[in-house]
């Protein structure tokens, strides 16, 4: 078998899991322990709660708006380098958009540089559709940290350009003491796509999501009673039967 045919089908295999592909040479694949998949649910409800709560009531506008949002979970994204795509743990796509204008990424036992790489590969790479990446990091001690991320466009080299820009960067919702620190985290209806004010004219996009730390922290002390090690193996004999067997 020679390397391209090789290279295709293991890649073909490990695409089925939830991955990343950088620069068309490092596929990383993505397996989320408890923590990591309770942590990125809890939150993506959350922000459609929210959402469902403003719709409720706001003009016909701004709730045409939200009903053309979804939360599409770890949808792959091929972004505009074509060596690159991504499959995030959230993301909040309006309809008819390809790219999301929020997306949500956790990070456990990932280091803080590979978060924020990420978040600059959506916003920078998806040419500033990307609005806003918002980063949760959590560790093997009591630390909890909230980073969040959104584009720049400036001009370089007499070029209209876009760079990634921090709102907040490694923020402490809880600290290695266990300690909570009081604030919140906020961004508005606008960041959920480009041009909104032009696609839903007299919409009011200044509408707020609000992610209160103590609820974040909330999260994760109740993921944290679900992330149990797998039990010994008990003194018992296993049984299986034959296929043939199971077919009759």
């Amino acid at each position: 078998m020679n390397y391209q045919n090789l290279r295709l089908r293991l890649f073909t295999k490990f695409c089925s899991f939830r991955h990343d592909l950088i620069d068309d040479k490092y596929l990383v694949v993505k397996v989320p322990g408890a923590i990591h998949e309770f942590i990125a649910r809890k939150v993506n409800h959350l922000i459609e709660t929210q959402l469902i709560t403003i719709k409720e009531t706001s003009n016909e506008p701004t709730k045409r708006l939200i009903q053309d949002i979804e939360q599409l979970a770890s949808r792959r994204i091929q972004l505009y380098d074509s060596n690159n795509h991504r499959e995030p743990d959230g993301q909040f796509l309006i309809k008819g958009s390809y790219f999301p204008g929020v997306v949500l990424e956790m990070a456990y036992s990932e280091d803080f540089i590979s978060l924020r790489t990420k978040a600059e590969d959506l916003i920078v790479d998806s040419g500033g559709h990307t609005q806003l990446v918002i980063g949760l990091e959590t560790g093997n001690n009591k630390s909890y940290k909230i980073s969040a991320w959104r584009p720049d466009f400036i001009r370089l080299e007499n070029e209209d350009a876009v760079k990634m820009k921090a709102i907040i960067e490694q923020d402490q919702i809880r600290n290695s003491d266990g300690r909570l620190k009081p604030e919140s985290m906020i961004f508005q209806l606008q960041d959920f796509g480009s041009n909104l004010a032009t696609t839903y004219p007299d919409a009011d996009l200044t509408k707020v999501i609000t992610l209160q730390y103590h609820e974040l922290a909330a999260y994760l002390t109740k993921a944290e009673e679900f992330d149990v090690q797998r039990p010994p193996l008990p003194n018992l004999r296993r049984s299986r039967e034959p296929p043939n067997q199971q077919n009759n």
